[in-house]
């Protein structure tokens, strides 16, 4: 097509960036392999399974769910949440690292 109306140099830069393109597209799919995976399961869930199913399988990789759990698993820092401002600063105070002086 692009020699046909005179863009015969072009051509082969075309096909490098075609090459280029799909490397990139390639190690995409490397890269965001879990994540994809996790889309397409939950797409196939939503299609053959019931909605309790589809959920309970999903939570499971739910990070706000996951840092519930954590918090809920160390009662100071749950109390922590429940005490007036203050006591959250201090919670936060004694949570941080100290400095060197």
């Amino acid at each position: 097509m692009l020699e046909s109306v005179g863009y015969d140099a072009a051509r082969g830069r075309v096909a490098e960036l075609r090459r280029a393109t799909e490397m990139e597209m390639r190690e995409d799919f490397v890269r965001h392999e879990a994540d994809l995976r996790a889309m397409l399961e939950s797409a196939i869930r939503f299609r053959f399974q019931p909605d309790s199913s589809r959920i309970k399988a999903e939570l499971k990789n739910d990070d706000m769910l996951a840092e519930a759990v954590r918090v809920l698993q160390s009662p100071r820092e749950y109390n922590s949440y429940l005490q007036p401002a203050q006591a959250m600063a201090d919670a936060e105070a004694d949570a941080a690292p100290a400095s060197k002086g």
